[in-house]
C-alpha cells in the first residue's frame, strides 16, 4: 500500500503498469503481464478481504490526469524535490553522481546488480590482470 488515511481507515495504491500488469502494456510476454495481474488482483482482494477499502490508480490513468488536469499538474509539481524538478525525465549515471556529489541529491537508492558471468561481458577501458571470474572477483 502506498498511503492510508487515518481517519477514513482508507488505503491507496498506486499501481505501475509494468509491475503490476496493466491491459495497457500487452506485448509479447503475454503469460508475464498476466501473471502479475492475477498476483496484484489477488493481493487486492485479500485486503479487501480483511474489511479494508482499497482506492487503486493505474500508472497510465495518473498520467493522463497529469496531462489534462491542470490543478493536479501543478500540485504534483511543485511538490517534487529539486532534483526530480531539475531532471524531469531520464536521468543518466553521470547526473546521478554529480547531483550526489554536489549535495542536490541525497537519500537512499536500491540498486539491482548483476555479475557478469565472464569478463566478456563487461564493457570497461580496463579489465583487471586476473584469473577469477567477475563473480569471485568482486566478491573478494
Amino acid at each position: 500500500m502506498d498511503g492510508h488515511d487515518e481517519v477514513s481507515g482508507k488505503l491507496y495504491e498506486f499501481l505501475g503498469d509494468y509491475w503490476h500488469g496493466c491491459e495497457c502494456k500487452a506485448r509479447a510476454d503475454e503469460d508475464l503481464r498476466e501473471a502479475r495481474r492475477k498476483r496484484t488482483e489477488d493481493r487486492l482482494a485479500f485486503i479487501r478481504g480483511q474489511g479494508f477499502e482499497v482506492e487503486v490508480i493505474w500508472e497510465c490513468d495518473y498520467r493522463q490526469l497529469l496531462k489534462y488536469d491542470t490543478e493536479m499538474k501543478s500540485f504534483v509539481t511543485g511538490r517534487l524535490p529539486p532534483f526530480c524538478r531539475s531532471y524531469p525525465t531520464c536521468v543518466t549515471a553521470e547526473q546521478i553522481v554529480k547531483s550526489v556529489l554536489d549535495d542536490t541529491l541525497f537519500g537512499m537508492v536500491e540498486v539491482d546488480i548483476r555479475v557478469p558471468d565472464s569478463w566478456d561481458e563487461v564493457v570497461v577501458d580496463h579489465k583487471p590482470d586476473t584469473n577469477l571470474s567477475p563473480y569471485e572477483y568482486f566478491k573478494k
